[in-house]
């Protein structure tokens, strides 16, 4: 149901939209073919690599995994379900020590309650 509403309201921004834009071609070509969208400028994401530089002297755990959004929000919350009852199950197949968190502020119960019973499920709010 939520997708269904924010592709109709895709469908109307981008219908009235003066100048659409995009993060990469393949984002423009989706905008232009499933919604309709004209104009569409691509303005590719950058990053400093001279300003932004990985920290060498922090300890990193490869086989954690992190996601954050608002909990309040259904569309993270669906997000955080299928990040705990798919992809974290078929991840600790292939490496027992996997660990997911899900960090976002307001997490309703039922969330919190699935992150407790979830094997390597972490829920911080």
């Amino acid at each position: 149901q939520q997708l269904r509403k924010f592709e109709r309201f895709e469908r109307w921004a981008y219908s009235h939209a003066a100048a659409p834009i995009a993060v990469s071609r393949e984002d423009a070509d989706l905008m232009r073919t499933e919604f309709g969208a004209g104009g569409v400028h691509v303005v590719d994401n950058g990053v400093d690599v001279d300003f932004f530089r990985p920290q060498r002297d922090v300890d990193r755990d490869p086989a954690r995994m992190l996601f954050m959004g608002s909990l309040d929000w259904r569309p993270n919350q669906d997000a955080a379900v299928q990040l705990f009852t798919q992809v974290l199950p078929e991840v600790r197949a292939r490496e027992p020590h996997a660990t997911a968190v899900v960090v976002g502020r307001r997490p309703p119960e039922w969330l919190r309650e699935l992150a407790a019973n979830t094997p390597g499920a972490e829920l911080c709010a």
